[in-house]
C-alpha cells in the first residue's frame, strides 16, 4: 500500500499522500532512525506553510480532475 500511496496518479497528477497531507511521506528507511531528542515546537510559519501546501495539493488535484473529466466528455 505504501508504494501505491507514494505514486503519482495520471488522473490527479499527484500522489494520494500529497493530496491528503500536502507533502510526500518519508521512506521506511528514514523512519528507522531515532527521532531527535529535542522536540520542535510548531509555530505560525509552519502552519502557514502546511496550509499553503494543502491548498496547492488540492488545487492541483482539482485541475487535473477537471482536465481528465473534460477529456472523457470530448
Amino acid at each position: 500500500m505504501s508504494a501505491y500511496r507514494m505514486t503519482s496518479h495520471s488522473s490527479t497528477g499527484v500522489s494520494p499522500n500529497y493530496a491528503m497531507f500536502g507533502r510526500e511521506t518519508r521512506l521506511p528507511a528514514t523512519l528507522i532512525a531515532m527521532p531527535p531528542e529535542k522536540t520542535i515546537e510548531l509555530n505560525i510559519p509552519y502552519n502557514v506553510k502546511l496550509r499553503d501546501a494543502m491548498r496547492d495539493a488540492h488545487a492541483r488535484v482539482r485541475h487535473a480532475s477537471h482536465v481528465s473529466a473534460k477529456t472523457m466528455i470530448d
